[in-house]
């Protein structure tokens, strides 16, 4: 082990180049058993206390950034009997999926392009609608539909939720972000069977910790994996400011990534 201050690490050759010099401590004369380590990135926001909905309607905007060969994860619904219900970028387009394996057709969504969702979801009468459109003019189009259809459950209730990934394990102090999302998400709201709003989540309220408040009915905070970045422009953003400070309103998205990492989560392996 030995222990060096770091002056300048900028390897720009137009620069001082690397300085670094050794720091006189008894811990040089020191010998430490290392191990090897792994990092776990990717960013999520999960809802641990969900409302109770049999019958729900969440809705949002969402821009995809980055297509990849694996799967991405929009949001991921759990029910109280276990049942996990996702909506999920692929190769192939948005796909819904529902328990034993159901998943509906793939419906292709451009990259880098803003789109309005509404999810309808019934447990207790089977039935799982996804709609999306652009929420302005697109000479491309963009709008679409997805349905899913399921065995009913008369007790079932909503019990989990995430976004942008279709999980988060747990290894020791690591999270594990499954499938996560490349994009960003804005407008996160969940209003129950009737159409009464119940939860709602401010990426602007207090972006720099790692809750997301529940503006509506204030049960349901949410909480980041790996902070992703907050203030970054939303949907409505057309030009009319061009820093979150003038206008937060418009700057209500938040940017999700698959390499994002605030806390490896590492074992301590010595100490000085």
């Amino acid at each position: 082990m030995e222990l060096r201050r770091l002056i300048h690490a900028d390897q720009n050759p137009q620069g001082p180049g690397r300085k670094e010099e050794v720091v006189d401590h008894p811990v040089n004369r020191e010998v430490f058993r290392g191990e090897e380590q792994h990092i776990r990135a990717g960013s999520c926001m999960v809802v641990e206390t969900p409302p109770p909905l049999g019958e729900m309607v969440l809705t949002g905007a969402f821009r995809p950034t980055l297509a990849k060969a694996g799967p991405q994860t929009l949001f991921a619904l759990t029910d109280s009997a276990g049942r996990v219900f996702r909506a999920t970028l692929g190769p192939e387009g948005l796909v819904l999926s529902g328990p034993d394996g159901a998943a509906s057709k793939a419906v292709p969504v451009p990259v880098n392009q803003w789109r309005r969702f509404r999810l309808h979801l019934d447990l207790r009468g089977g039935a799982m609608r996804l709609s999306w459109e652009s929420p302005r003019f697109n000479p491309l189009g963009g709008g679409g539909t997805l349905s899913l259809a399921f065995d009913p459950s008369g007790d079932a209730v909503l019990a989990g939720l995430v976004f942008a990934a279709s999980g988060v394990g747990c290894a020791g102090r690591q999270s594990i972000v499954h499938d996560p999302f490349n994009g960003r998400l804005a407008d996160l709201r969940l209003s129950d069977g009737a159409g009464r709003p119940v939860a709602a989540w401010d990426f602007v309220a207090e972006a720099a910790s790692e809750i997301v408040p529940d503006v509506a009915g204030g049960n349901a905070p949410g909480r980041t994996i790996n902070r992703p970045t907050r203030l970054v422009a939303g949907p409505d953003l057309e030009g009319q400011a061009r820093w979150a400070t003038d206008a937060p309103g418009l700057f209500n998205a938040a940017h999700f990534h698959d390499d994002d990492l605030a806390d490896a989560g590492w074992t301590e392996s010595f100490a000085f």
